[in-house]
């Protein structure tokens, strides 16, 4: 995980050799390659800062918690990082173990601050979704002074969070679709995924023995967006997250 740990340098900006006093640019100092140009009293907060506050917070409500995962988006201009919670977890079905994670995204280029975003990951065939609901701004200017506001803000964010995706997750369980057809409307409807993906979508679904169970058939675009699109972490999550709200109507057809 030290790709997304990297600390940062900032260096004057020049343009046709004639110094710009009011920018600065910002380096990863593991591969030097500038990955934002920011104003000069912008403040940089690294990811290992970011990760230390978030530790602080995590342990203040004794919550166990792992770096799991990191993708570095433009050379690190934004990165993501997947938190675990080992202990949040529930059975979706029988042997369909489903854990809560999070995703932490900071950006070093003036057009991201540190936020939290909460999701589950599931074990069978590792893929995963994001959680639709409000992210939790973690603040720099709180950083190294974790408060009692912060910590309850935290707190009741996981509460919602968790309670949100237990019962999206028990509701797909519970509901099928009527008819095979019904499924293969549903492939064909997803014009926000590309003809390519409706194909694959059916494919898989053909694989996993056609079910018409709605968390199995939802596991199934999880799976095509988590292992056959090839995209960015952080597209791959805005699909995550939209296939998420899109799916919640679901449960009422």
């Amino acid at each position: 995980m030290e790709k997304v740990l990297f600390q940062t340098l900032e260096k004057a900006v020049y343009v046709d050799d004639k110094l710009v006093e009011n920018k600065k640019g910002i380096v990863n100092n593991s591969t030097k390659e500038v990955i934002g140009i920011v104003g000069k009293n912008y403040k940089v907060v690294n990811n290992r800062t970011i990760l230390n506050h978030f530790a602080e917070i995590a342990d203040s409500l004794k919550l166990k918690w792992e770096l799991a995962d990191g993708w570095l988006i433009r050379g690190g201009a934004k990165t993501i990082m997947r938190i675990d919670f080992p202990d949040l977890e529930m059975a979706a079905r029988k042997g369909d173990i489903v854990k809560f994670n999070a995703t932490l995204t900071n950006g070093f280029n003036g057009f991201s601050s540190a936020r939290l975003e909460m999701g589950f990951f599931r074990l069978v065939c590792t893929n995963g979704a994001i959680i639709g609901t409000k992210d939790y701004i973690v603040g720099y200017k709180h950083v190294g002074n974790v408060n009692e506001k912060i910590i309850e803000g935290f707190r009741t964010y996981l509460n919602d969070a968790v309670k949100k995706g237990r019962e999206f997750i028990t509701d797909l369980s519970k509901k099928n679709f009527l008819e095979p057809a019904d499924v293969k409307i549903l492939f064909d409807e997803s014009d926000w995924i590309g003809d390519k993906q409706k194909e694959n979508l059916k494919l898989e679904w053909k694989k996993q023995g056609a079910p018409l169970n709605a968390w199995l058939v939802f596991n199934v675009y999880t799976y095509i967006i988590t292992h056959l699109m090839k995209i960015n972490q952080e597209n791959r999550n805005s699909k995550l997250k939209a296939l998420y709200y899109r799916s919640l109507d679901w449960r009422t057809k």
